[in-house]
């Protein structure tokens, strides 16, 4: 791997990972509000 490529796509990287971590985060939230 490219140490130069890693960086160049690891802004466009962790934005999709955090909007995913906070929708799976989300969704265990309101299961358990919903019991």
């Amino acid at each position: 791997m490219n140490t130069q490529y890693i960086l160049d796509w690891m802004p466009l990287v962790l934005p999709v990972a955090a909007i995913v971590f906070i929708v799976i985060i989300a969704r265990k939230a309101s299961k358990i509000d919903s019991k």
